[in-house]
């Protein structure tokens, strides 16, 4: 192509586009993680020059000891940036699309049982109360973590029993409700405010668990609360 940008400048002109186009910020996060090292490695490297071997190399060598999820995910990013390459002019086919697609292996969720839940929460009661609330939405609301993050107290209708989920935060940009439920609101009640986002604490929550012996496994509070909802109410 006439117009000869490098992986690095190419690398650039993608993250400040999917910026400009209002990208979910972990999307954007996700890109610079895990190409950072490809650009360390490629930056000054023609776009157009790379080759699937190439590519292919790159991904076996960063992925040695890593799973199939993880190849995928690295090489989902690749394919981000040269198919943007290809929409822009900057080079005539995507390399990466010759790559075989690792198969992965669907694993069960993994859950905490009811007492553990108590446990957690008794215990953040009594040395962490602020980090209480965040807990409780997170296992009895089934509210992702990022939505939670941008969660205020105002969206929190406990006249109506219904949460409301802004466009903002939701994953997919739409607005909900969630239902408040019974146990969900004697857990928050206590600690009940007019407005303020909901406290989280990386620190707090660590020290919780470690004090409770309770380790909530990724995605764990969603997830459990996804099976006691179907037990409770069977649907």
């Amino acid at each position: 192509p006439a117009d000869a940008r490098t992986v690095a400048q190419v690398y650039a002109e993608l993250v400040q586009a999917m910026k400009a186009a209002n990208r979910r910020p972990r999307s954007v996060q996700e890109i610079e993680s895990r190409l950072g090292g490809f650009v360390d490695e490629y930056g000054k490297t023609p776009i157009a020059t790379p080759t699937t071997p190439d590519l292919e190399a790159w991904i076996n060598n960063r992925c040695k000891k890593l799973s199939a999820r993880t190849r995928t995910h690295f090489r989902r990013v690749l394919n981000r940036l040269f198919s943007y390459a290809v929409k822009r002019g900057y080079r005539e086919a995507n390399p990466v699309a010759a790559i075989e697609k690792p198969n992965t292996e669907q694993t069960a969720p993994e859950i905490l049982k009811p007492g553990q839940v108590r446990r957690l929460l008794e215990k953040a009661a009594e040395i962490r109360p602020e980090i209480v609330p965040y807990l409780a939405i997170g296992f009895f609301s089934g509210l992702r973590s990022t939505e939670i993050d941008g969660l205020d107290w105002k969206q929190i209708n406990f006249q109506k029993r219904l949460i409301y989920v802004d466009p903002a935060t939701a994953k997919k940009r739409r607005s909900r409700y969630v239902k408040l439920q019974p146990n969900l609101a004697a857990w928050l009640t206590p600690y009940r405010q007019e407005d303020g986002r909901i406290f989280y604490s990386r620190r707090a929550l660590r020290i919780v668990q470690e004090k409770s012996k309770v380790d909530i496994p990724h995605n764990g509070a969603r997830h459990s609360y996804g099976s006691y909802h179907l037990q409770a109410f069977e649907d």
